[in-house]
């Protein structure tokens, strides 16, 4: 016990020197601009650009509301810049700033994985909280405040176990950071579990000590290749729409896994209108890529083919939805019949549950009618990693 507690006092003086955990830069406007993610108590930090205010999210996205970068030096301090709003973080974070506002909120570093967020209220630093439900939240005290960059590009946590700072290694950070868990210094998460016994405690300590002296291996999952997922239609918006949604060209016939049926939308009001479809897998997979399939007559009704649509993906009603990709030119879609054509998902790290489906356009007028646009598609096929 004496050697424990002995390594634990050398662990913790080694603790005291650090390096910024994050690469600040002059301008976020440079190519060369790092963004991160921000955990606040493991919590993702996005702007929500519906709500005007700041949110938090239990996984990570590449959308760029969820990127940041610190501009500043070290004799100015570091004020938060947001790539999707591009705006610095301000009280109640409304981020449509230059960075020279009162109250901005600046950052204060704590060690060299975690720091502060704080805004000046007068002479008083009030901090950046996370109460169970969201972050925007402030509390007097940064004891329950402590926020961490994933470094780079908002790279979300690799699954090493003992790897609690998401650098792809196991080493002194890491048993720095199970250590202030274990003493309450920062909040418990999931990774810090290392021996998966429901708490963070001295085994998890010397767990973590083991991997990084080699004396245990970390068991990584088995990798698991993207396969076809098993899809439900729980909605849609068609409007004006003279076909039978739920008939035998419904929206549900997009996903029913039969090349040989098709969701059909005729729209005769002379200008297309967007319409969607929403759908929920079985499961939270990791999009990796997607299949549309044409319509059994597209050879005849080219026109029909989606041209500008978009695909989202969240994990509950609640949620906002997260843009996963979009198509503008048409996607090299061609007039022939049920035919598969594949498209990849970059850059997605987060797994979905729900998903919608939306087209904005389709290639054009129906060439019989001038004024009669329609849409087709047999199916839609999302392809990924169960999570």
């Amino acid at each position: 016990m004496k050697k424990i507690l002995s390594l634990l006092a050398m662990l913790l003086v080694a603790a005291t020197a650090w390096s910024l955990p994050f690469e600040p830069t002059t301008d976020p406007s440079l190519s060369t601009t790092k963004w991160y993610h921000i955990t606040v108590d493991g919590q993702y930090l996005f702007y929500n650009s519906s709500e005007f205010n700041n949110d938090a999210s239990s996984t990570p996205s590449e959308d760029d509301y969820y990127l940041w970068c610190f501009v500043g030096t070290e004799s100015t301090g570091y004020k938060i810049y947001n790539r999707g709003s591009q705006g610095y973080m301000r009280y109640v974070f409304n981020s449509n700033g230059t960075g020279d506002e009162a109250n901005l909120n600046y950052v204060e570093l704590d060690s060299e994985d975690h720091f502060y967020i704080y805004y000046m209220d007068g002479p008083t630093k009030l901090y950046l909280a996370y109460n169970s439900t969201n972050c925007y939240i402030y509390g007097s005290s940064a004891e329950f405040a402590t926020c961490r960059a994933l470094d780079p590009n908002g790279t979300p946590l690799p699954t090493i176990p003992g790897d609690l700072n998401g650098d792809g290694q196991v080493d002194i950070s890491d048993v720095n950071a199970v250590i202030n868990m274990m003493l309450g210094k920062t909040s418990q998460t999931e990774a810090g579990d290392v021996t998966g016994d429901g708490n963070v405690d001295i085994s998890d300590v010397n767990a973590v000590i083991n991997i990084m002296l080699g004396k245990t291996t970390p068991v990584t999952p088995p990798e698991v290749d993207p396969t076809a997922q098993t899809l439900t239609a729980t909605g849609y918006n068609t409007p004006h729409n003279t076909l039978d949604a739920t008939g035998d060209e419904g929206y549900a016939k997009l996903v029913d896994g039969d090349r040989n049926t098709k969701w059909c939308v005729a729209n005769p009001t002379g200008a297309w209108e967007t319409i969607w479809i929403d759908l929920k897998s079985n499961v939270a997979f990791k999009p990796t890529s997607y299949i549309l399939t044409t319509g059994n007559d597209t050879q005849i009704y080219y026109r029909r083919n989606p041209k500008n649509w978009k695909i989202y993906g969240r994990n509950s009603d609640s949620e906002t939805w997260t843009e996963l990709v979009h198509v503008t030119d048409g996607g090299g879609l061609a007039a022939t019949n049920t035919t598969d054509y594949s498209f990849q998902f970059n850059g997605i790290t987060k797994a979905y549950q729900y998903y919608r489906f939306e087209v904005l356009e389709v290639v054009g007028a129906d060439q019989f009618e001038s004024n009669y646009y329609a849409f087709q598609l047999a199916e839609l096929t999302l392809v990924g990693v169960p999570q």
